[in-house]
């Protein structure tokens, strides 16, 4: 059985097959449009140098996919994602409990005029109040990150119930809302709240490319495991499992693991030269008699 580890970078994208006494290195390039492309052609590549046949008998001697990327850098880098709204303690609308922290996400993953205080007393009417003066602004996602909420999560908990309960998913205007100690089990109010924005930024794009890829494999190439999603701890969980936030330079971070692994004399025979391959063409269907 192989193993194969794959790292999606913004230009290139890098594979890494072992197994049966063997042990192949890929490089493909990455299309910016859909990394899933990337992905697709790692494996392609991976069949051609074991000569299988096609991708459903490369996949049916594979016990583990692993994957890493950049995606989430390069969402916040190009600041691509969706609009966000922020509930937040009265009075800390300005500095999200640390001015320092604030002025990095401010203007950039959410907008000044976008984020909302509420007293910490508010009643039910405020608070859904609060929550239709940000859906009136275009907001397409919201956090609710309030001081002093961790341990004790059972304010925030309240806010994104009522969402849930106001815009339920079989809505077309459903709204997705997250609380920072969902993010992040921390008593730093600052942390949680930076950490939950994050999230909510990348979270769609990051979804779409990972289900998109695993449903291929799963639904055109037989594949029957999971695929596996690095982490910046190290770790790797299947997708249903993986916080945006925590797959945030987990390309990186691996390769720094692989590195240090790695005997010396190998690392540097093998970043003389290069070892990047054009993906063999995929063939393309035949047209049947009669077909137009």
């Amino acid at each position: 059985m192989f193993n194969i580890d794959i790292d999606t970078g913004g230009t290139m994208t890098d594979g890494l097959v072992s197994g049966n006494g063997r042990v192949l290195s890929l490089k493909v390039e990455t299309a910016p449009h859909d990394v899933t492309v990337a992905f697709l052609d790692i494996l392609e590549a991976a069949r051609a140098r074991l000569g299988l046949p096609d991708l459903h008998t490369l996949l049916s001697q594979v016990e583990v996919i692993r994957w890493s990327s950049t995606i989430t850098s390069n969402v916040l880098a190009q600041r691509v994602g969706p609009k966000l709204g922020l509930l937040v303690t009265r009075g800390h609308e300005a500095d999200l409990y640390d001015s320092s922290a604030a002025q990095t996400v401010i203007g950039t993953l959410v907008s000044a005029e976008d984020i909302t205080g509420i007293d910490a007393d508010a009643d039910e009417r405020a608070v859904r109040l609060a929550i239709k003066s940000l859906l009136d602004k275009g907001i397409r996602r919201i956090n609710v990150s309030l001081k002093d909420a961790f341990p004790d999560t059972g304010a925030e908990t309240r806010i994104v119930d009522m969402v849930s309960q106001d815009y339920p998913d079989h809505f077309l205007g459903s709204i997705p809302a997250l609380a920072g100690s969902e993010v992040v089990l921390r008593p730093d109010d600052s942390t949680r709240t930076i950490a939950s924005l994050i999230n909510a930024y990348v979270h769609p794009a990051l979804a779409t490319s990972l289900y998109r890829a695993e449903e291929i494999v799963r639904d055109q190439h037989g594949w029957q495991g999971n695929v596996l999603i690095g982490h910046i701890n190290g770790g790797v969980a299947r997708i249903g499992k993986t916080k945006a936030f925590d797959t945030i330079e987990s390309g990186p971070l691996f390769g720094t693991h692989a590195c240090a692994a790695a005997p010396p004399s190998s690392v540097t025979a093998r970043s003389s030269r290069s070892t990047w391959a054009a993906p063999p063409p995929r063939p393309v269907p035949s047209r049947t008699a009669g077909s137009s």
